[in-house]
């Protein structure tokens, strides 16, 4: 487990966020506090995954915490560095 801190990056000045980072399942899972999954109790969910499925890099997101289910799959294959430029 990878402990950390997002810093506000925008003009205002917001606080910092704890976060987490852990391997597990075969997968890397980032949480940040204040941000959670619907099957998780506060603080323990991680709404972002990233894992290698059929031979492709891809994150996972779960955008509403109202929903089991990653509402967004983004593939990275175009990011990979064999690709054309």
């Amino acid at each position: 487990m990878l402990e950390c801190r997002l810093d506000d990056l925008g003009e205002g000045e917001g606080a910092p966020l704890p976060c987490r980072i852990e391997y597990g399942d075969g997968a890397i899972w980032i949480h940040v506090d204040g941000y959670g999954t619907f099957n998780d109790m506060p603080g323990d969910g991680f709404p972002i995954k990233v894992e290698l499925y059929n031979g492709e890099l891809q994150i996972l997101l779960w955008r509403d915490i109202r929903s089991g289910d990653p509402s967004d799959v983004l593939g990275m294959q175009l990011a990979q560095e064999t690709g054309e430029r």
